[in-house]
């Protein structure tokens, strides 16, 4: 035993080797890892029983479609209604994950059908109502990712 260093055990010799890397460094310290930005990923309740609400709305709208009075306010409206119910769906699996393009989409749809409403003349302050929905999800919007 001339030369301590072929002395070196089998695990040290491993321990450098690309196949046993540790995280370490080449000192054989580990760092801790860049810390991720902080997103908080809860969704408040208010989000939650919005979506609950939605999810059923969102279940009524082709019912209603499919309804006479809907045919009788014109041949349109009932893709029209469709098609919303499936936009709305989407927004509102959006919120649920809470996602930041959600409130931007519920944004759209809520001004989409304020004009539908005005244009047919069924305009009311009522339809208003939403509008408390989009406000609150917009506010929550930092939250989302």
């Amino acid at each position: 035993m001339e030369h301590p260093e072929e002395e070196a055990s089998e695990s040290q010799i491993q321990y450098f080797s690309t196949t046993d890397y540790s995280g370490g460094d080449m000192y054989g310290y580990n760092t801790p890892a860049p810390p991720k930005p902080v997103v908080d990923q809860k969704r408040p309740l208010i989000i939650t029983v919005f979506c609950v609400i939605g999810f059923i709305g969102v279940i009524a709208a082709p019912i209603i479609a499919l309804t006479e009075d809907a045919k009788r306010i014109g041949e349109w409206y009932q893709p029209f209604l469709l098609l919303n119910a499936v936009i709305y769906l989407c927004t509102y699996i959006g919120l649920w994950m809470m996602k930041g393009w959600a409130p931007i989409l519920l944004t759209i749809m809520f001004l989409v059908n304020q004009g539908v409403l005005y244009g047919m003349g069924m305009w009311t302050p009522v339809s208003l109502g939403n509008a408390l929905v989009v406000l609150i999800a917009l506010a929550y919007m930092k939250k989302m990712d």
